[in-house]
């Protein structure tokens, strides 16, 4: 556990916030912020569960013991030395107080530490705070997917790199 140096702001906190892996008893405080993050894209209760099993490593949430205030998802690439960033999400009542920075700063560490050369995401055009983070940390664009979720809509490709010898790197100190 890494405790933030923030508190929760808005948020109803019984003590600081802190950083550790998700547990299946999180899973409802999870789906909870997940839904009031990404409404009706929020994962099934059942998804949350198999994330747990599968890829708790890499499944961080922030407690401030309780609420739970947001998570960061990642999964190493199937076929490839790369990471995904598959989800990050922080309460719409705990925003603005680093929350999503230090779980990004967090996971990419670990996702480093891991052996990833790098980590992409895709981010919704429109979430212009998304956009910000992710590119203060290190991350580009890279393409644009017309429907990535069948949605109509499509999505930013964003990538960094963690290889001194990649055009960009993500700035994630050791």
């Amino acid at each position: 556990m890494d405790e933030v140096g923030v508190t929760a702001g808005p948020v109803r906190a019984r003590g600081p916030a802190f950083i550790r892996h998700a547990c299946a008893e999180d899973l409802h405080a999870l789906h909870t912020v997940d839904e009031a993050v990404f409404g009706e894209l929020a994962y099934p209760l059942f998804v949350l569960r198999q994330f747990v099993d599968v890829h708790q490593r890499h499944f961080l949430v922030i407690d401030a013991d309780p609420p739970l205030l947001g998570y960061a998802l990642a999964a190493h690439a199937a076929h490839s030395s790369q990471a995904w960033l598959l989800g990050l999400g922080v309460h719409p009542d705990a925003r603005k107080y680093g929350y999503g920075r230090a779980l990004m700063d967090r996971c990419l560490a670990m996702l480093r530490d891991d052996g990833a050369s790098g980590v992409r995401l895709t981010v919704k055009p429109g979430n212009t705070a998304a956009i910000k983070l992710y590119e203060s940390i290190g991350f580009k664009k890279t393409s644009y997917i017309p429907g990535y979720y069948g949605d109509g809509e499509g999505r930013y490709e964003m990538t960094a790199f963690f290889g001194l010898d990649q055009t960009t790197r993500v700035g994630v100190t050791p």
